[in-house]
C-alpha cells in the first residue's frame, strides 16, 4: 500500500522511545503532548506487528517542568489514547479553526488554517475544499473555503481560510447544541 502508517499517542510522560517489530521507529521526550511517528517502514502487512514503547519517568522535560514534584511517587505513564492510522502521502497534517462574533453577535467570521503536506519524491497539486454542515446535517453553503494547493516534494504548508456565517444558531443554555 501507499498509504503512511502513524502512531499518535495523545500524552506519555516523561519520554518514550517506541520501537515496532524491533526496529526503532522514534521518541518524543515531553510531558502531556500529542506526538506522532511514522511506523510505515518498519510495518509488516497483512502479519502481527509488534509495538513496544519504553516508558522513562525522569527525562530532560522531567527536569523542566517537575510534573512528579506534586506526587509521593514518580508520575510516569501512558496517560491517553493512543492511534494508529494511515494517511495518503499527501494529506491534510492539521487542521485548526476560530470563530468570532461581530458586535452585535449576529454574524460569526470563521477561519481556517490548513496544514497540508506532501510526503513524496515529486510534486502535486489539488483543491482544498472544506464543507461546513449545520446541527440538522444540512449543507450550508459559504464562499471562502476553497483553495488551489500546489506542494514541491517533501513540502508541507498552511493554506489559510476564512468565511462568515451570517446569523448561526449558537450555543446557549437553552440550546445547548
Amino acid at each position: 500500500s501507499s498509504d503512511l502508517i502513524r502512531l499518535r499517542p495523545e500524552a506519555i510522560y516523561s519520554k518514550a522511545d517506541v520501537w515496532l517489530n524491533g526496529k526503532r521507529v522514534g521518541s518524543h521526550e515531553g510531558g502531556a503532548t500529542p506526538f506522532e511517528l511514522d511506523l510505515t517502514s518498519a510495518a509488516k502487512a497483512g502479519e502481527p506487528n509488534d509495538l513496544c514503547i519504553l516508558v522513562t519517568e525522569r527525562s530532560k522535560s522531567a527536569v523542566v517542568d517537575h510534573m512528579s514534584v506534586y506526587a509521593y511517587f514518580e508520575v510516569a505513564g501512558i496517560w491517553r489514547p493512543i492511534s494508529i492510522f494511515c494517511v495518503e502521502p499527501s494529506h491534510v497534517s492539521r487542521l485548526t479553526y476560530a470563530v468570532t462574533f461581530d458586535e452585535a453577535y449576529r454574524n460569526a467570521h470563521l477561519s481556517v488554517d490548513v496544514k497540508v503536506a506532501n510526503e513524496r519524491p515529486h510534486s502535486t497539486t489539488g483543491t482544498l475544499d472544506l464543507t461546513v454542515f449545520d446541527p440538522a446535517g444540512k449543507l450550508v453553503k459559504l464562499n471562502g473555503l476553497e483553495s488551489s494547493v500546489s506542494l514541491a516534494e517533501w513540502e508541507a504548508k498552511t493554506v489559510h481560510l476564512e468565511t462568515t456565517v451570517e446569523k448561526p444558531q449558537q450555543w446557549n443554555a437553552e440550546l445547548p447544541k
